[in-house]
């Protein structure tokens, strides 16, 4: 990449001539934006130095939280958002830091958080851990995320809000109807839709992923790749503990297949990287347990009948990465124009 500078020199030094240069820029200005989509690179970390001011916020954050905790919950609540949106405003709004604006993000959403359940609940009971299932905290974790986006527009702002709004809302369906496994399922397929609906259209504001409306819909796709992933970890977690035919753990790589395929049309691999490697944990553990209490262990049993998905699941995926672009464009040439002007562009 040449700057201005570098070609008004050129011009003078006589290597191009005045009417070459306007001609080109008139050409590049008539051509679409560029971007390598191919490698769907996000902004983790800007550099050493983001990596140093997240340890050192979360350490700070941490410190806070447990000091205002001894009083109350909702006071060590209220100085972890409290800091962390003092915070977020220098290195932020301000310094642009990439991981730091993760860190101070969700730091800032559990605070909230905090604080709503210790309105509301004992201080025994602490919102950082699972079995809290406090809805006006996640009302307060799902207004802090708005907020904050508001403020500072992280892009993972949106789908911390997201999230808050999908844990008060299982919250209150458990409270209604904690027994109906059909409505719960029911729901959480339309949890799924919504946000695959939600990261569609934050794609579709940057087909060429040049600004960070493109790490909105990332982050909505790591989501929605987890919910996913959860899905069919316990489905194979059921297959485990009934003893289901291998036909069904065929099923298994079928579905990977059709959200592979999903994944193509997307251009966003963390579709894929989550399931993989629930997948590759469970054998992990399959392997350990056998190696730790012999092949006679239950759980052990399942290892034979896991070895090839497991193998046609690894090379699925190499071969995928290998062949992304090429893989895309195949997959792309079963959707009607219509659909792909509302994907990503192609590379």
């Amino acid at each position: 990449m040449y700057s201005e500078e570098e070609i008004s020199a050129a011009v003078q030094a006589g290597i191009f001539s005045e009417e070459a240069v306007e001609n080109f820029r008139r050409h590049a200005a008539g051509l679409p934006p560029v971007a390598v989509v191919h490698e769907e690179r996000i902004r983790m970390a800007s550099g050493l130095n983001d990596v140093l001011v997240a340890l050192a916020s979360l350490l700070l954050l941490l410190v806070l939280f447990w000091m205002g905790e001894r009083f109350a919950l909702w006071c060590g609540g209220m100085a972890m958002a409290v800091a962390a949106w003092g915070l977020a405003e220098v290195f932020t709004r301000q310094r642009q830091m990439a991981l730091s604006s993760i860190v101070l993000m969700l730091a800032f959403s559990m605070g909230a958080h905090a604080f709503g359940t210790g309105l509301v609940e004992p201080d025994d009971q602490l919102p950082l851990l699972p079995a809290s299932d406090s809805m006006v905290g996640y009302f307060f974790a799902a207004l802090a995320g708005y907020a904050h986006w508001c403020r500072f527009r992280a892009p993972i702002a949106v789908t911390a809000a997201v999230i808050a709004l999908l844990r008060f809302s299982h919250a209150l369906l458990l409270q209604i109807a904690p027994y109906n496994a059909g409505l719960q399922l029911a729901c959480v397929s339309i949890w799924i839709v919504m946000i695959m609906v939600l990261a569609l259209r934050w794609d579709r504001r940057d087909r060429y992923r040049l600004s960070w409306q493109s790490d909105v819909a990332f982050w909505l796709y790591l989501l929605l790749a987890q919910l996913l992933a959860f899905a069919i970890a316990n489905r194979l977690h059921l297959l485990q503990q009934s003893g289901a035919p291998q036909t069904q753990l065929w099923l298994m790589l079928l579905l990977y297949g059709v959200l592979a395929l999903f994944a193509l049309w997307t251009d966003r691999r963390a579709l894929l990287i989550l399931p993989l490697l629930q997948v590759f944990v469970m054998c992990a553990v399959i392997a350990v347990t056998g190696l730790s209490y012999g092949a006679d262990h239950p759980d052990y049993g399942l290892a034979p009948r896991l070895l090839l998905p497991s193998l046609l699941l690894a090379v699925l995926s190499l071969l995928l990465a290998a062949f992304w672009t090429s893989c895309r464009a195949a997959a792309l040439c079963l959707l009607p124009r219509v659909v792909k002007d509302y994907l990503p562009a192609q590379a």
